[in-house]
Formats: C-alpha cells, structure tokens, sequence
C-alpha cells in the first residue's frame, strides 16, 4: 500500500530532518532507505512512498506518521474497532489458568515483561551443545538447561523494532501469555496505537471444517467477536492497520501444517503493511518464514523470578492467607538450587508457586515435588491450558506409560554420557517401547512412522524438548536426573544384596553427573539400606 503526505505534512517533516542537521541522504541512510524514498515522500519525485518507508522515515526523525499523511478517519475507525472487540479479547486471553489452579487468574496480576534472544538456541549445532557442557570453566550441570547468559531486547521493542516476527521458545516458556499480553496491551491503546489487534489460535483455524482461507477467517471471527463488518475488516488490512497475532504454529495438526503455512504465507503477501507476530515451539517445524525474524523467548532471570513471587503472592493472598510473603517462597527457593533452577521457566515457576502456597514450604522430599510436577504437565497440559486435543497414537499411552518411557530414555543417555541425543536414537527407544502395547503395528515402517508421531506428541509436554535440528534432551537437567532415579527404583528390588540395577548405579559412584540420581533414588525407595550397602563397599573397594 501506497501513502501520499498532505502539504503540512510535507512542511512537519522538512522541518524535522533539518532540525537533525541532516541532508535528504542522509536521512534515508538514517532510515536504511535510498535517498529516492526521501524523494518521492516529498513530492520532489513522481509516485508515492508505502507506509513501511513513511513509518520508517518518520521514527528516525521524531515525528508520528499519521501527522503528516491524509487519513483523517482512520483514528475514529480504529477506536470504533477496538471498542467492539475490547469485550471479547478481555474475557478470552485477559486471564491465565495453568496445571490445576481452581480459578482463573488476571494477566495483569502475574505477568513479567519477558526478554527475547535474538541468537536462537536452535541454531546451536550438536558440537557447539557438547563443547559447552563439557567446557571446564561452564557450570556443566545446568547449561542449555536453564539460562542462556544473552540479556537480550524486552519483548515488546523486539515487536516494535520488527514488523514480522516469530517467537519461538520452549514448552512453557510463556509465548502464548506473552501474546495475550500485547493483545491486551494494544486493545487499550497502550502499544502500537495505530494498529489494533487480531488474536487468532492457529489450531483454531486448523480446525475449521470449511478450510477457509486466514482473510475470511479473519473476517469471520471478527465479525462473530465484535460485530466488525468485512468492509471494515478489508480497509484495515489494506491500510496497514492490524495487529495480526497467530498464536501456536506447533499446535497444529501434521495433516495441516503446509495448508496453514501456506495460508499464513499467501496472507502476509497480499497484507504486506500490517504487523505479525506468529508463536511456535523452538525447532518444531523444519519450515522457516523467509520474510519474518525469528527471535526466542528467554528463560526468566533471577529478577524476573522476585517480580513474578511478589505478584503471584500479592494476587493470591486472599484466597491462600498462610503465606505471609513472596519473600518467605525466594528465602525457600534458594535453599533449593535445584528448584531454583526448575524457576527459570514461567511455567515450572508457577509449578513452585502452587506447591509452595498452601503450606508455606517446599515438600520434605524433592522427589515427590518432582512427581507432583510432571504428574500435572503429563495430565494437565493438554486439557487445562491449551486445550489442543492432541492426536493421541496410542491409547494405551497413558502418564504413567509415558513416565516409564521417558525413565528408560533418561537412564540409557546418562549411562552413555549423552545429554543430547539424536531423534532417531529416540525414535528406536519409543518403537521398542510401544511394541508391547496392545495395539501396536508389527510392520517397521508404519512402527518407525508410529514413533515418531509420539515424539512429536510428547515433545508438547515440556519435558522432552528439540534443542537443535533432530537434536534432543530434557528441557531441565532435573528432569533428566529425576527420571533417571524414577527408572532405577521402579526396576530394582531394594530388598536384594547384590541387586543387578542397584549395582549399575553403583558403578557410577564416582562421577559427579550421577550425584542427584544417587539422592533422588534414595528418596524414591522404601528401604534404601542395601543401595548404602553397596556404595560403602564400592567407596572401600
């Protein structure tokens, strides 16, 4: 779309560059523009400037662009807009409700500005993951697992500074909460003004049996949410005037995926001037938008960590009035190392903070608080917070079949000294498991293609994430190490002297990788008096 600047508009910005200091060219250089934009902007040159290049030229120089450009209806029209979808958007997305949190609670309330790396983890290679878990002078126990040391741009420049933008980060790192907060920001006239907003979940629109193209989808779901009529719908888009935010491109069905990325592809050409921001899980589709920045949400820093403790307390405090404060819950969690750890994602976070409310302290056993995690994100996250209804490939493939799976996973990578694996290795430890299902397939290549519909299915849970291109690990190493121990107690028999399980863990006495997976076996046990046995007689050996 094409702009023409009225007389005054003209007058404002000449006056403005020179203000600077700066000649035409430089200007356009400030802009990252060739000086003929500067040309035609001013009328000195035949033809009209679009609005990318007028929004452009206008920032460097301080000025706001709908100042200068005859448009007098459009400010009424988007206040017009927004009124009518305001009611909607807050109901929907201007609440969170995560794991099993009885009520709601407001986005507002708990909300941390989230910070966003413009170097993605995903592009680490397998060599650069390895080099730095081994590295002598990195904390090898938690890198990759936690924290990238990058502080990286607040979300919202990150939206600002790129029209078309794709964030990308792990299970529960908080891109769908960040969403819906600037949707919410932007409906209020808070955040890009001159746009307003467009929420959409692109399983949603997956899912529409018509398979409409994202205009009528669009369309339509303005039309039922606010009453906004296609023509309005229509002379936004084309005026560059919407806030286009696709939430989940994960969360698509694999039958889907290509006809919805098309349909993303061929809207954001034909809509060009509006503003996007599409969601995903990191290293979730091998497909890349060529014309939009891909950015990764970053984990939560100990700042972030106290912001969030202080807001989910002071919200909650009526309802769970034995906490005193958040101050009693971060005294608690740095007592812990390994929970703090588990605090870096939003999502563990507000794990802590359930566990934490009610008594006022962290359970006795760290084990149990583990199981009590992944027991709510196996069998909650689908249905509470996202409400996917994945594909399920196997009924049978129930949490705790799936608890046993990954034990298995996490016990054979850390007796091969593997934190990263590759898919296909997974996806041969998944076909031998579900080979013993009831209804498994006995063909290899529909059990081969079964496995790697589970991977996918599993990945959406947060434990088991893509770090790289087919390259795999536990999202936390505690996840790594708890699962580790889950397998070992679950296959030992305590009760025996030389027990064939309990000796394989005990042959790893002297390596520091295997120290948590010695403590949270002990804690798993009933009697775990033969497994001190063994170590005495392997330290006296």
């Amino acid at each position: 779309m094409s702009i023409k600047i009225t007389e005054d508009g003209d007058r404002i910005l000449r006056d403005a560059y020179e203000r600077k200091g700066w000649s035409q060219k430089e200007w356009a250089s400030q802009a990252g523009y060739t000086e003929i934009a500067v040309r035609r902007l001013l009328g000195t040159a035949s033809g009209t400037v679009s609005k990318n290049a007028l929004k452009r030229l206008c920032e460097v120089v301080d000025v706001n662009w709908r100042d200068v450009v005859e448009d007098p209806q459009m400010e009424p029209l988007l206040a017009k807009v927004r009124e009518k979808y305001r009611p909607y958007l807050i109901e929907k997305h201007g609440k969170i409700k995560v794991l099993d949190m009885e009520q709601p609670i407001g986005l507002d309330d708990v909300f941390i500005e989230v910070k966003i790396l413009e170097k993605l983890t995903k592009r680490f290679s397998r060599k650069e993951l390895m080099d730095q878990a081994n590295h002598p002078d990195h904390d090898f126990e938690r890198w990759g697992f936690g924290r990238v040391l990058e502080e990286g741009l607040s979300g919202l420049e990150a939206l600002k500074k790129f029209q078309k933008l794709e964030v990308l980060g792990k299970p529960g790192s908080g891109k769908t909460t960040f969403l819906r907060r600037v949707a919410i920001l932007n409906i209020h006239g808070h955040f890009l003004q001159d746009h307003v907003p467009v929420f959409i979940p692109l399983a949603d629109f997956a899912a529409d049996g018509k398979q409409p193209s994202l205009l009528d989808y669009i369309i339509s779901h303005w039309q039922n949410r606010g009453g906004i009529s296609p023509e309005t719908t229509q002379q936004l888009l084309d005026r560059g005037c919407v806030l286009v935010l696709l939430d989940g491109l994960d969360e698509v069905k694999e039958a889907d995926s290509q006809r919805v990325i098309r349909s993303v592809e061929e809207f954001t050409d034909q809509f060009m001037d509006n503003h996007f921001v599409i969601t995903c899980r990191i290293a979730a589709r091998e497909y890349t938008f060529k014309s939009f920045t891909e950015v990764e949400v970053a984990d939560f820093k100990d700042a972030q960590i106290k912001d969030f403790a202080d807001k989910w307390f002071s919200a909650r405090r009526e309802k769970h009035k034995t906490c005193k404060s958040a101050e009693e819950f971060l005294q608690h969690l740095q007592a812990h190392p390994r929970m703090q750890q588990l605090a870096t994602s939003p999502l563990l976070l507000t794990l802590l903070c359930l566990v934490f409310e009610d008594s006022c302290r962290f359970m006795e056993s760290r084990a149990d608080l583990y199981k009590e995690g992944i027991e709510l994100l196996l069998v909650n996250w689908d249905s509470r917070e996202h409400n996917l209804q994945r594909e399920r490939v196997y009924s049978g493939l129930v949490p705790r079949r799936i608890q046993s799976l990954l034990g298995q996973i996490a016990k054979d990578t850390l007796e091969r000294k593997e934190l990263f694996f590759r898919e296909r290795d997974i996806e041969f430890w998944i076909g031998d498991f579900i080979r013993n299902l009831p209804e498994a397939k006995t063909d290899t290549e529909a059990l081969r293609v079964d496995s790697h519909r589970v991977l996918k299915s599993i990945g959406g849970y947060g434990i088991l994430i893509e770090r790289s291109q087919k390259l795999w690990s536990f999202s936390h190493l505690t996840f790594h190490e708890d699962f580790a121990a889950d397998a070992i107690a679950e296959r030992c028999n305590p009760e025996m002297p030389d027990d064939p399980v309990l000796n394989q863990l005990v042959s790893h006495l002297c390596d520091r990788r295997w120290r948590e997976v010695f403590l949270l076996t002990s804690e798993m046990l009933v009697n775990a008096d033969q497994l001190l046995l063994l170590m005495k007689r392997k330290a006296d050996a």
